[in-house]
C-alpha cells in the first residue's frame, strides 16, 4: 500500500482577515511609533533650537520659510496629533 503525500498549502485567507491582522498589529506597535514620533520631533526642536509651537509660529509670521525639514517637522507634528487624539 502506498502512502500519498498531500501538498500542505496555507488557508487562503480573506481580505478582512488580512487586514484585520494587520490592524491588531498596527495597534500593538502604536506606544512604540508615538515615542518614536516624540524622539523624531524633539531632534528637529533641538536642531532648529525652538519648539514645534514656535515655528508654527514663526511660519504664520513668514519669518522662516517652509523647508524640506520643516515640512516633515509638521507632518510628524500632524501625525502624532491624530495618532494621539485617538488614543
Amino acid at each position: 500500500m502506498a502512502t500519498q503525500l498531500r501538498a500542505v498549502a496555507p488557508q487562503p485567507r480573506s481580505c478582512f482577515d488580512q487586514l484585520s491582522d494587520q490592524l491588531s498589529n498596527a495597534e500593538d506597535h502604536l506606544p512604540f511609533q508615538i515615542e518614536r514620533l516624540k524622539h523624531q520631533i524633539a531632534l528637529f526642536e533641538r536642531m532648529y533650537v525652538m519648539s514645534s509651537d514656535e515655528m508654527v509660529a514663526a511660519l504664520h509670521a513668514r519669518t522662516i520659510s517652509e523647508t524640506h525639514d520643516i515640512g516633515l517637522w509638521l507632518m510628524q507634528l500632524d501625525l502624532l496629533r491624530d495618532v494621539t487624539s485617538e488614543v
